[in-house]
């Protein structure tokens, strides 16, 4: 059985996607740095991979309260989150003598603090060893490139302060899975929306919600109480400053039934 990612690219979607970006309402990020977010010098899939492990290692951090004693827990757990559709030895290799440990200790010094170059090239080098394809030693994300990084990781974080609070990171979806789709997680979860993350200049790629709808069916039919009473996904885009939003009511009938279908359910 396929992970949610390789469940979503194998089903046929029609041309501008199953879900039409007019069903979703653009929410602005209340956080403006100002910043205009251009091309990085590395592929999407990596500086996309290096952006969502340093959110999730912020807000874990942030959850523990900061403590030092939980870094190595919530930096594993932010890999395991990251890095759920890739390549399994590189997450959760906190502590063992793999390549990855120095990679590793760059992140980790940028615990309860601004993201630093270092830390985001780390990232980087994480994400391309992940995502499979890359040789971890040869990626080198320039100055630019980290700054882009570490911009989109403060909005995001300033965002879900702003729009949260987070209940859940990782998250299973209990009996949610199906015959086709059999693993995969959440997220993030807030009170009323289950949430993905996209750094492309496309605000809303088709295959990008298609995989918000499957997880709220499997939401749906998780028989978790929490997630069964979710009605509304949401995709954060740090780089465009932009969320964008819709609702469980405005998903045409033939899309909710395509994502039960992909499913399996």
């Amino acid at each position: 059985m396929a992970g949610i990612a390789e469940g979503v690219r194998g089903f046929p979607q029609p041309s501008g996607g199953l879900l039409k970006p007019s069903i979703f309402d653009p929410v602005p990020l209340a956080f403006n740095d100002g910043r205009y977010i251009g091309q990085d010098n590395l592929p999407g899939d990596i500086v996309e991979g290096a952006v969502c492990l340093l959110s999730f290692f912020s807000l874990f951090s942030a959850m523990s309260g900061y403590s030092y004693a939980e870094r190595d827990a919530c930096l594993k757990e932010a890999e395991r989150t990251a890095f759920q559709d890739c390549s399994p030895g590189w997450t959760g290799a906190y502590g063992t003598a793999s390549g990855a440990d120095a990679f590793e200790d760059g992140i980790a010094c940028a615990y309860s603090k601004d993201i630093e170059p270092y830390a985001a090239d780390c990232a980087c080098r994480l994400a391309a060893g992940a995502a499979g394809g890359y040789r971890p030693a040869r990626v080198r994300a320039d100055d630019r490139t980290c700054s882009n990084i570490a911009s989109m990781v403060r909005r995001t974080v300033v965002f879900f302060g702003n729009n949260g609070p987070v209940k859940r990171i990782g998250f299973s979806f209990g009996a949610g899975y199906g015959e086709r789709i059999g693993s995969g997680f959440g997220h993030f979860l807030t009170d009323a929306c289950i949430w993905d993350m996209s750094v492309t200049q496309d605000p809303l790629p088709p295959e990008r919600t298609m995989r918000l709808l499957v997880r709220l069916v499997m939401c749906r039919e998780s028989g978790d109480p929490d997630l069964e009473r979710i009605s509304n996904i949401g995709l954060l885009n740090p780089r465009l400053g932009c969320a964008y939003v819709t609702s469980l009511s405005r998903v045409p009938q033939e899309a909710v039934q395509a994502a039960r279908d992909t499913i399996g359910l």
